[in-house]
C-alpha cells in the first residue's frame, strides 16, 4: 500500500486518478460543480467503466450549470442525498476507483475550492480501506433508493384521493395533490434497480402518463385511467424494487425487521418484478 498526501494542485491530482480508472469509479462528495472534473466521468462512463455519484440535495448542486443527467445518459448513476431529519447532511469527500485507489481529504470538488486551503490523500493498493468506503456508499446510495421509492408509493396511493375529490368536485384539492406528488416523484428517473430504469416498468409508465395528464389539467382523462388494479401493480412494483434494493445491497438484517414490507408483497407479483429487475 502506498500513501500520498496533496496539498496544491488538487484537482489535477484528482483528474489524473480519474483517468487510470479501468473497472470503476464511485464518489461521494457534498458538492460538484467543477465541470472538468464532471465531464471527464461522463467520458469515463461512456467508456463502459461504472460511475456513480452521490451528492446531496441543495441549492448549490441544484443551481449550478452542470446538467447532472448527462451522467446517467453516459451510462453513470447520479444519486441526490437529502438531509437526515435532524438535519444532518452527506458531508463526504471521497472517491473509490478500481476498489483499490482511495481519495480522500478536504477538498470539495468544486469550482471554488481550486482557490482554498485544501487537502487530499491519496491510497494505492488499499484494497481493505476502499472495501469500507464501498460499505459507507452503498449504505447511503440503499437510504437514497428506499426514500425516493417510499415518496413514489405515497404518490400513487394520492391517485386514489385524486379521484375521490373529482367525484367530489373538488378541483382545487386536485391541484393541490398533483402538486405534492409532482415533488414526490421528481427524482423516479435517477431510480435504478439492478440496473433497470424504474421508468422503464409498463405499469410505472401508466402511472407517469396518468400524472402528466393531471399536470395539463386533463382531470377527467386522467381519472379514467385510474383504477384499483393499476394502482396495486405499481405498489407491488416499488415494494419489489425496494426488496431487490436491500437484497443487491446485502441488507438482509434491515429485510428481516420489515415484516410489512414482506408481508405486502405478494409472492408471485414480487417473483415477476424481481425477473424483469435482472434483465
Amino acid at each position: 500500500m502506498e500513501q500520498e498526501l496533496y496539498t496544491e494542485n488538487i484537482q489535477k491530482e484528482i483528474i489524473k486518478q480519474l483517468k487510470t480508472a479501468n473497472t470503476s469509479i464511485f464518489v461521494a462528495v457534498a458538492w460538484l460543480t467543477d465541470d472538468a472534473i464532471f465531464n471527464l466521468l461522463c467520458q469515463q462512463s461512456k467508456k463502459g467503466i461504472k460511475v456513480e455519484l452521490l451528492l446531496i440535495n441543495d441549492s448549490n448542486n441544484n443551481k449550478t450549470k452542470i446538467n447532472y443527467k448527462k451522467l446517467d445518459e453516459s451510462g453513470g448513476e447520479v444519486h441526490f442525498v437529502n438531509p437526515k431529519e435532524d438535519g444532518a447532511i452527506m458531508h463526504h469527500k471521497f472517491c473509490i476507483i478500481d476498489d483499490s485507489v482511495v481519495i480522500n481529504g478536504s477538498y470539495n470538488w468544486t469550482k471554488n475550492a481550486h482557490h482554498n486551503d485544501e487537502n487530499i490523500t491519496i491510497t494505492w493498493g488499499a484494497n481493505k480501506l476502499a472495501k469500507e468506503f464501498k460499505k459507507k456508499f452503498e449504505e447511503i446510495k440503499l437510504r437514497v433508493i428506499e426514500e425516493n421509492l417510499r415518496l413514489c408509493k405515497k404518490a400513487i396511493l394520492r391517485l386514489k384521493l385524486i379521484k375521490i375529490f373529482w367525484e367530489l368536485e373538488e378541483n382545487e384539492e386536485i391541484s393541490k395533490q398533483v402538486n405534492i406528488i409532482k415533488n414526490a416523484i421528481k427524482n423516479i428517473e435517477t431510480i435504478t434497480v439492478r440496473k433497470s430504469p424504474l421508468i422503464k416498468f409498463p405499469v410505472i409508465k401508466s402511472i407517469i402518463s396518468i400524472i402528466k395528464k393531471l399536470e395539463i389539467g386533463q382531470y377527467k382523462e386522467a381519472i379514467e385511467l385510474i383504477d384499483n388494479d393499476t394502482i396495486d401493480q405499481a405498489m407491488n412494483t416499488i415494494r419489489s424494487a425496494i426488496l431487490s434494493a436491500r437484497l443487491s445491497g446485502g441488507d438482509w438484517r434491515e429485510l428481516a425487521k420489515d415484516k410489512d414490507l414482506l408481508a405486502t408483497t405478494r409472492p408471485s407479483t414480487a417473483k415477476k418484478e424481481r425477473i424483469i429487475i435482472e434483465d
